[in-house]
């Protein structure tokens, strides 16, 4: 099955991809220039853009054009330099075990898991198509990608389409400006290996706020997860270990696992299913 990406999904990326190139740049600049004990008032009168737009810029509030964000790195005594790295979804011999069946993602059979994700069928729909969206993008790969997205307002707070380490999703201070400030957050991101839900997720779950947790697994599994407190690591991976030595399959013990913390009250899950 080949890689594809439509014209939706490349205008997408290529957004994605401008704005956390500009939010990490941002970020640099912004702490050198407070390093330097420079002012934006100071950085506006050296490079002649008005303060409140280099507020807007430090708070990720607006995109800065090119020539901005080059003008601010001359008043820090900094200049700009840009380097290619090759996009791993496009890289020969991607990793078959990760590779997602497009026709299932895209079949009524799959969808239909998505109606009962919440009870506000809009705000289902939405994430039915970033599901594909993540889905069809990381195929092949071993890299997840995040949306977050406002429950109530039914959009999109946020995302991260680029990350290059694995199993984690490394959040920029941009992320985290926007996600402080808001509130009703359904949490989305995939598993590339089709695991279930891992104790660092519940625990990120439970320090981010969040109001829902979905894994999206490259089988076509999708998992809904939440909790009230935070979860031991060492004893659940102790769980784990202890139900793979006795039946040698990693994700039945990791379900095994989270199946003990349920019955004990720590934490919830289900898997989405028609």
């Amino acid at each position: 099955m080949e890689y594809f990406v439509n014209d939706a999904n490349f205008e997408m990326l290529i957004e994605s991809q401008k704005r956390n190139v500009c939010e990490e740049i941002v970020d640099q600049l912004c702490q050198r220039r407070i390093e330097l004990g420079m002012t934006q008032q100071e950085v506006a009168d050296i490079t002649g853009i008005k303060r409140p737009n280099i507020a807007r810029i430090e708070a990720c509030t607006t995109t800065p054009t090119f020539d901005v964000l080059v003008k601010y790195a001359m008043a820090l005594g900094y200049k700009l330099k840009i380097s290619l790295e090759e996009d791993e979804c496009q890289r020969p011999g991607r990793n078959k075990e990760t590779i997602v069946d497009t026709s299932y993602i895209s079949s009524g059979e799959y969808r239909r898991k998505f109606d009962k994700i919440t009870l506000n069928s809009e705000l289902n729909r939405l994430i039915y198509q970033k599901a594909k969206e993540m889905l069809i993008h990381r195929s092949g790969t071993e890299f997840e990608d995040m949306y977050w997205i406002d429950m109530e307002k039914c959009e999109v707070i946020c995302s991260k389409l680029d990350e290059t380490n694995t199993k984690e999703v490394r959040h920029t201070k941009a992320i985290d400006k926007k996600l402080k400030s808001a509130t009703n957050i359904i949490a989305i991101h995939t598993h590339p290996y089709s695991m279930p839900p891992s104790a660092e997720d519940f625990n990120t779950y439970y320090n981010a706020g969040y109001d829902m947790g979905i894994v999206l697994c490259h089988d076509g599994t999708i998992y809904r997860y939440m909790t009230i407190n935070l979860v031991p690591v060492d004893t659940m991976n102790f769980y784990v270990n202890k139900y793979y030595n006795e039946i040698k399959d990693e994700k039945l013990a990791q379900i095994m696992m989270m199946d003990r913390f349920m019955r004990l009250g720590d934490i919830y899950y289900e898997e989405v299913n028609v």
